[in-house]
C-alpha cells in the first residue's frame, strides 16, 4: 500500500493485481494459523510452553484484521456501495459560489487505494478544496478554487500518481 500511495506512480500497476495480493495475503494468513495453532497443540501434548504465545496470535490477529479489512474495502468499493460513490456517480461540473467543482473520468483506478491515492495526488494541488475519487464510477470528484488551479493541472496531478484521467466532456 505504501508503495503504491507513494506517487511513485505505481499506483495503477499495483491497482491491476490487488485482488491477487489480497488472496495470497489471505492464503499466507491461513497457512501461518495452521502452522501456528498445530505447533501449539503439539507443544501442548508435550508438555512444553510457547516462545511468545501471547505475541505470534496478537500478531495474526492484527494482520488477519488488516488484510480481511482492505479486502472489506476493496470489495465496497467496487461494489459502488458508501456515500462517495454516490455522490461521486450523481455530481455534474459546474460553479457553486465561489467554488467550482468537476468530475473527471479517471481511467484505472479499480480499488480503495487507487482512490486514495489520486485524492492525494489532488490534494497536493493549491486550490484544491477536496477531491472523492469512486474506482467503481471511475471518475473523481473535485472541488477547487477556479483562479488557484487549472483543469490541466488536475489532469497532470492525477498522471502522477500512475492513472490517466481525461478533461470531462461538455
Amino acid at each position: 500500500m505504501a508503495v503504491g500511495l507513494g506517487g511513485l506512480g505505481l499506483g495503477s500497476f499495483l491497482g491491476t493485481y490487488h485482488w491477487y495480493f489480497t488472496g495470497a495475503g489471505i492464503v499466507f494468513l491461513a497457512g501461518a494459523w495452521f502452522v501456528f495453532l498445530r505447533e501449539k497443540a503439539r507443544l501442548r501434548v508435550a508438555g512444553s510452553k510457547i516462545r511468545h504465545a501471547r505475541m505470534t496470535p496478537a500478531l495474526l490477529a492484527v494482520a488477519t484484521a488488516a488484510v480481511v479489512g482492505f479486502g472489506g474495502l476493496n470489495i465496497a468499493s467496487a461494489l459502488g456501495l458508501g456515500s462517495k460513490a454516490r455522490e461521486v456517480a450523481n455530481a455534474s461540473s459546474g460553479s457553486y459560489g465561489e467554488l467550482a467543482q468537476v468530475v473527471l473520468p479517471v481511467q484505472g483506478m479499480s480499488c480503495v487505494t487507487c482512490e486514495w491515492g489520486v485524492e492525494k495526488g489532488l490534494g497536493k494541488l493549491k486550490g484544491i478544496v477536496e477531491a472523492k475519487a469512486s474506482s467503481s464510477e471511475h471518475k473523481v470528484l473535485v472541488r477547487y478554487e477556479a483562479g488557484r488551479v487549472s483543469l490541466e493541472q488536475m489532469v497532470e496531478a492525477i498522471a502522477t500518481t500512475g492513472y490517466r484521467a481525461s478533461l470531462p466532456q461538455s
